[in-house]
């Protein structure tokens, strides 16, 4: 006996729909936590959702676009239009999800992402029709998203969490797990979303999201809509659509009773002879299998697949199989209707093959429900639900929903329970059984419900939008299905279910019942061109979605040319039901009104683009709409580009670098280029690369561009494919460009690695090395022709470049790349000097301004620095001089154009260069541009990435025991909320800074975590506030397997440690394939931020003693223990040298070098020698320093002694043991100079030491490099 309680469920995920239902509360609200929800309001053409002030939908559109391809259409209008979204970059926060081709158009999909985590419930719908027009958009983006946010829970224990829950232990059905961003009224989480159907316990389809870091449930919702082989042909016994509405009886009569599913002579007298089309014969058995409807068995009771050697499926309703045939018709009838009838392709997006749907599902409960897998399941509760044509359709509605937005299925206002209704009621009415005099002409379930079990639901609901909604959104739904139903009964059913249709794949996970009206308007316009938009206005006015009856659109006969251009306007604006009687046309976007005529004329005298606005009113209703940079009137320089600030795209940067080059010139934020662009003196085109973003150069634009070189134009084009997909045939435009042939490329990635300028060239010392290009397949290759010249060569690629020179004095580049995003190589080989170049290839002057490079950045005193000069100037200009100040003391240091400079004394140095001729001077400072130290150096690390990597190697195995020592100088405590500044990572071992407290942290410490051979972890935290930020100060680490002792000491100081973990045990697992990383972890995500310095690693285990005698020394390479030994006092490079034997050097990634730490001593010599006893005694800074073979130490005896006093000059190691007597006699007063000649002597910091009898003492450090 089938158990009789009646559910439908649907269940809205981000992205993905899970179930669906239609009607009694759920059975789980007790164990739901949901977030409050969004009021929606109007305004004007948009719906506007309260708590974000943007618009959930935008109708009415008409957005003219000029390309072929349905997202770079949609593209180009977010780029263009995304502010009114509240998106500030497309490239960074929308990533496309799909494309679907309509009867009348195509819906293009975009999916949030932050950071690239998905957006909960977030995305952009972009309507285009037949005409390359964006009609309508569907918004739910989320706006100023910012978090910064630790990932502590798993998937593991984010389901836990949510099973705990629900009370639930057992294994549970269709698990997803996926990690997203979660913003509500501005608060933004990173979220584990866990959804799932639990096999037995407090059944629902669950959808969970769990604070990543905290394990909070920020939301658990039963997201359910209750209702309150070979083709064969078959045939078989169904309610076509219910016994109800076919006999006009009523639930009660004789016979007309469920009674647990018992057959009667008034039921069985209903029963109706189908066609079963393509049924599936398979082994001799016939199943409920078709290219449009499949039977499955997902779910208990599992009464199987209902196979049987007949094709006739003749089943009385106390079978199982009549419920398995019932469904399988009304499904089947209604997709074929769908595809064959209306033409419109639709089909479940999860699976190949017909809608799958369980006929006995759910164990048997009292739920149906559509499910994120994409079938539908029925259970037998009250009126077996798969036994009412409504109840079938009804979730067949909500899978067409789901699958017609690609999983932006919408419950705002109970959209989808009113979708599900209507696509039900359409079917039964066009049966005709009841007129609209039937009390239950009206009825939705009228088997299943309007009974004892429940009340059912109707579709002459009387509230009205949006004062009607109650947030029950079963009830609220039939507003939505009501409207539709009036409509129909106007316009026939045809005509109503294809807008209806077409109209839904115009919307988004965000969109209201409002919504849905204008984009089933768009529909009409699209599919009938508007012939039923008379009564569709009315009823939608009756209903309440109707509040503005006026759409502007704007046409040219021109858009482009030099001044004293004359443009013919045209008014091409829509507006229902009045007529539009007023117009007020501002050309110029000044706020003052040019004309009030319909279609005026209007000329331009002044060269820049003008915004073309207009308003226009019936009398009643008005409405305006600007056309940005419509008109662009010719002179100067012109930057456009396909996609508005895009991805790959560098109109913006190019426009903001030629202001930064004082060269004027104009940034176009139209979609289109200007009909002419003639007159002006260069033009630059950006139109993106490769597969992402690209802007197809179609044939107008290519036009536009060949009418623009044959009149003697600069021309410079970029992009990936914008020649090879589009215009690899047109002869006239390639040859204008020195392009004998182009093809777009090979398949695969193709990012630029290795651009080098070639011979004779413009850009023949031009040089890059790397780029942030994202899209890097089908990259453009030339051959040149007579007129072209090979600019760039892309290494292992082929020529992606083109320089030409034409017969009518064009000028051109075409390049196949980015070029904002090509990595700057520094002074000659930047993204400057590269527009630079084209800028004085195109004959339009450089404004002077200096610019110059050196061949080293920093290094230890003295140092010696040569400087380049690569300054913009005019190079006939024999008037210009040169003029260095090397320090920024305003003294001019050289008037040499490439000079030499030796800094004698450590600091940092700006470098001013000014240049003069007779009629201008300028000047450029390079702040911090030069770094001279005093012989000890460090390396300084920010939040990007950047880190010191030793290569794995078994010498560098740290297991049994180990000592490590640095000294850190932290400006910060790392990029996280909590620090996490990682210091080192070698794997199984690494050391990080934290910031606050929680649980057994400490705040302001340092944490050292290990995993050991037993299969443990530990950790270990020093105390509150026991590291300080700007301050060096040195750790020491100290680790013994044998008694599982840990140490750690700061300042030479034994520290009290906090077990944060668990204590530990034994020796540390097995590292030695992973590298050892210094200020980074492994995963390069926990970046430490400050300086290091002087990093010493032990395979020993130090005693206390020897930790705290020498912390503030140097040490002997070759001691014992000692397995790595980085100084840091390199001071240049890009190599970080071990001084011990081990050879463990290292390689520096990104840090800068800067001053180390104070000057520590060597063993044996004390620090209260190094304090000058007198000022007029002094010991200077050797030099060359480094040195090889011979440095000069020069000193003075004081000036104010009358007879000798006995010098001593010693060097020493940094043991302290003496290396070499230079000078051991008394000596009068005055300068005096001696040299060391080290050869023989290994290379190393070494010490001189100075002693002029009791007088003064100073200790000075040099380094020899061999």
């Amino acid at each position: 006996m089938k158990i009789k309680t009646f559910q439908i469920l649907i269940l809205l995920i981000s992205f993905s729909t899970s179930f669906l239902f239609a009607q009694k509360g759920s059975p789980n609200l007790h164990l739901e936590i949901d977030p409050a929800k969004n009021v929606l309001f109007q305004k004007q053409s948009s719906t506007l959702n309260q708590a974000k002030y943007y618009p959930s939908a935008l109708r009415d559109i008409n957005y003219k676009s000029n390309f072929d391809m349905p997202v770079e259409i949609a593209l180009n209008y977010l780029e263009e239009n995304g502010y009114k979204f509240g998106i500030k970059n497309v490239g960074e926060t929308l990533r496309h999800s799909s494309t679907s081709e309509m009867r009348a158009g195509y819906r293009v999909r975009f999916k949030q992402i932050y950071q690239n985590y998905p957006v909960y419930k977030s995305s952009i719908v972009v309507s285009i029709n037949r005409n390359n027009e964006v009609v309508f958009v569907a918004n739910s983006y989320k706006p100023n998203i910012s978090l910064n946010q630790e990932i502590a829970i798993s998937e593991t224990e984010a389901l836990q969490i949510s099973k705990s829950h629900l009370a639930i232990s057992e294994d549970v059905k269709f698990l997803k797990n996926e990690m997203m961003v979660f913003s509500h009224n501005r608060n933004n989480r990173l979220v584990q979303k866990v959804s799932f159907i639990p096999q037995r316990k407090n059944l629902g389809d669950w959808e969970f999201l769990i604070d990543a870091q905290s394990g909070e449930i920020i939301k658990a919702k039963d997201q359910a809509c209750y209702f309150s082989g070979l083709p064969e042909s078959g045939i078989g016994w169904v309610f076509n659509p219910d016994p109800i509405t076919r006999s006009g009886a009523e639930y009660g009569d004789t016979g007309f009773i469920d009674n647990n599913d018992n057959d009667s002579d008034s039921l069985s007298a209903q029963l109706v002879q189908v066609p079963l089309q393509e049924l599936t014969l398979e082994g001799g058995k016939y199943s409920l299998k078709s290219q449009y409807a499949s039977i499955v068995d997902y779910e208990a009771p599992y009464t199987g697949l209902h196979k049987q050697d007949s094709s006739n499926f003749f089943f009385t309703r106390s079978q199982n199989g009549f419920e398995a045939t019932n469904v399988f018709y009304h499904i089947d009838r209604s997709m074929r209707y769908i595809n064959d009838t209306l033409g419109i392709s639709l089909m479940p997006y999860h699976y190949s093959g017909g809608v799958q749907f369980d006929p006995h599902g759910l164990n048997g409960g009292d739920n149906s429900w559509y499910t994120s897998q994409g079938y539908v399941a029925f259970g037998d509760g009250g009126v077996a639900d798969g036994e009412d044509h409504d109840v079938v359709i009804h979730e067949l509605g909500h899978g067409l929903h789901d699958w017609l937005t690609n999983g932006g299925l919408s419950q705002v206002d109970g959209l989808s329970e009113g979708c599900g209704d209507y696509w039900a009621q359409s079917y039964k009415r066009d049966k005709g059984f009841m007129d609209e005099t039937h009390p239950k002409y009206n009825w939705v379930f009228s088997w299943d419900g309007h009974n004892t079990f429940w009340d059912g639901r109707v579709s002459d609901y009387g509230a009205k939008y949006p004062g009607g909604l109650i947030n029950q959104i079963h009830t609220d739904g039939q507003i939505w299905a009501t409207s539709l139903m009036k409509i129909y009964d106007r316009i026939g059913k045809y005509a109503t279910d294809i807008n209806f249709l077409e109209g839904l794949s115009m919307l988004n996970e965000n969109s209201s019942q409002r919504d849905a009206a204008f984009a089933f308007i768009q529909s009409d316009r699209d599919n009938f061109d508007g012939e039923n938009l008379d009564a569709i206005f009315e009823i939608f006015t009756e209903t309440g979605y109707i509040t503005d009856p006026v759409t502007i659109f704007i046409t040219a006969d021109t858009t482009g040319g030099p001044a004293g251009l004359t443009v013919n306007f045209q008014d091409q604006s829509l507006s229902f039901p009045d007529t539009i009687t007023t117009w007020e046309w501002d050309f110029e976007n000044d706020g003052i009104i040019d004309s009030y005529q319909k279609n005026p004329q209007h000329t331009y005298t002044e060269p820049g683009l003008y915004t073309v606005k207009l308003t226009a009113s019936d009398g009643k209703n008005s409405s305006t709409d600007s056309l940005l940079d419509f008109i662009s009137v010719n002179d100067g320089i012109f930057v456009w580009e396909g996609v508005k600030g895009g991805v790959d795209h560098s109109g913006r940067y190019i426009n903001n670098l030629l202001k930064e080059l004082n060269i004027q010139n104009v940034y176009s934020r139209s979609e289109k280029l200007p009909s002419s662009m003639i007159g002006y003196k260069a033009v630059f085109l950006s139109f993106g690369n490769g597969s992402h973003e690209i802007t197809p150069f179609n044939d107008e634009m290519a036009a536009v561009v060949v009418e623009y070189l044959e009149n003697g134009g600069n021309l410079y084009i970029e992009g990936g494919d914008v020649l090879g997909q589009n215009q690899s045939g047109n002869s006239q435009l390639l040859n204008l460009l020195g392009i004998q042939s182009v093809d777009n490329g090979t398949s695969g990635n193709h990012a630029s690695e290795n651009l080098i300028g070639q011979p004779l060239s413009i850009l023949n010392n031009i040089h890059f090395m790397g780029s942030n290009q994202i899209g890097n397949s089908s990259i453009d290759r030339f051959q040149p022709d007579g007129n072209g010249l090979v600019a760039l060569i892309e290494a292992d690629y082929g020529n992606v470049s083109i320089q030409s020179e034409g017969v009518y004095g064009q000028k051109s580049l075409v390049f196949s790349y980015a070029f904002a995003e090509l990595v700057d190589n520094g002074i000659p080989n930047s993204r400057e000097d590269f527009l630079a170049t084209v800028i004085k290839f195109f004959d339009i002057p450089l404004l002077l301004k200096p610019r110059f490079a050196k061949d080293s950045q920093s290094g230890h005193a003295p140092f010696n620095v040569n400087f380049t000069d690569y300054s913009f100037y005019d190079e006939s200009d024999s008037s210009l001089v040169w003029q260095w100040d090397f320090d920024n003391d305003g003294l001019i240091d050289s008037d040499l154009q490439n000079p030499q400079f030796v800094y004698d004394s450590p600091g940092r140095f700006d470098v001013k260069l000014k240049l003069q001729n007779d009629s201008i001077q300028t000047d450029t400072v390079f702040n911090d541009f030069i770094r001279v130290f005093n012989g000890e150096s460090a390396l300084a690390f920010d939040i990007q990435e950047n880190y010191v990597e030793i290569q794995a190697d078994s010498g560098l195995n740290i297991t049994t025991a180990y000592t490590l020592e640095f000294w850190i100088n932290p400006t910060d405590w790392g990029k996280a909320v909590t620090g996490l500044g990682r210091i080192f990572d070698k794997g199984n071992l690494s050391g990080f800074l934290r910031k606050t407290n929680a649980g057994k942290y400490n705040a302001e410490s340092f944490v050292i975590n290990m995993r050991h051979e037993s299969g443990s972890s530990s950790a270990y935290g020093t105390p509150d506030s026991s590291i300080k930020l700007n301050t060096w100060q040195h750790i020491a680490i100290a680790f013994d397997s044998e008694n599982d002792s840990l140490r750690v000491f700061v300042n030479g100081d034994l520290t009290e440690l906090s077990v944060i973990s668990s204590k530990a045990v034994g020796p540390v697992r097995d590292n030695s394939t992973a590298p050892l990383i210094m200020a980074d972890a492994l995963s390069k995500s926990r970046s430490y931020i400050g300086a290091l310095d002087e990093v010493r690693l032990w395979n020993i285990a130090r005693s206390t003693t020897r930790i705290q005698q020498n912390w503030n020394h140097y040490i002997d390479p070759e001691i014992d223990g000692l397995i790595g030994y980085w100084q840091f006092n390199e001071a240049n490079g890009d190599t970080l040298n071990d001084l011990t034997s081990n050879g463990f050097d290292g390689l520096i990634i990104n840090a800068d070098w800067v001053e180390g730490k104070p000057d520590l001593l060597p063993v044996g010599i004390k620090e209260d020698l190094l304090k000058i006893q007198a000022t007029d005694f002094k010991l200077y800074a050797n030099y060359p320093n480094p040195f090889n073979p011979e440095t000069v130490i020069k000193y003075q005896v004081g000036t104010n002694s009358y007879s000798p006093v006995h010098v001593k000059l010693i060097v020493y190691d940094v043991l302290g043991r003496r290396v070499k007597t230079l000078v051991d006699k008394p000596q009068m007063s005055g300068k005096h100079k001696v040299t060391f000649n080290a050869t023989g002597i290994a290379s190393g910091v070494y010490y001189y030491k100075i002693q002029m009898g009791q007088k003064f003492s100073q200790v000075r450090k040099m380094l020899l490099i061999r």
